[in-house]
């Protein structure tokens, strides 16, 4: 992990860690949290690859790039698409942790709320 990115209190690492905390204050079970943790990191890394390092500079476009990014994605082990239900389970966790952000003030809109599952 980038260091300037871990530090910016606006970054995805920081608001990643804060909405974790949210799950767990309250009182989501451990594995839905590991499973969201997992979904959204996948998010962010493909983010950061093309230069988007925070939440709030993530429009309704770069999420419908990376639906079209898991839709066209393939298994490393066996060179199969993706299920529907492991592609879904990423937009949701996303559409998720998107509205965690716009419910805390942290973003002033939500891109994910208008995206077609």
């Amino acid at each position: 992990m980038d260091e300037n990115r871990a530090l910016d209190p606006d970054g995805f690492d920081h608001r990643l860690d804060q909405f974790l905390e949210w799950l767990r204050v309250n009182h989501y079970a451990e594995d839905s949290v590991t499973t969201r943790e997992k979904c959204i990191a996948r998010f962010v890394a493909w983010c950061v690859e093309r230069g988007v390092t925070r939440p709030a500079d993530v429009t309704k476009p770069v999420l419908e790039l990376f639906q079209a990014h898991l839709f066209h994605a393939r298994r490393q082990r066996d060179g199969l698409p993706l299920s529907l239900s492991f592609q879904m389970e990423h937009l949701c966790s996303v559409r998720v942790f998107y509205k965690w952000l716009a419910r805390q003030t942290h973003i002033l809109y939500n891109p994910a709320r208008d995206l077609v599952l």
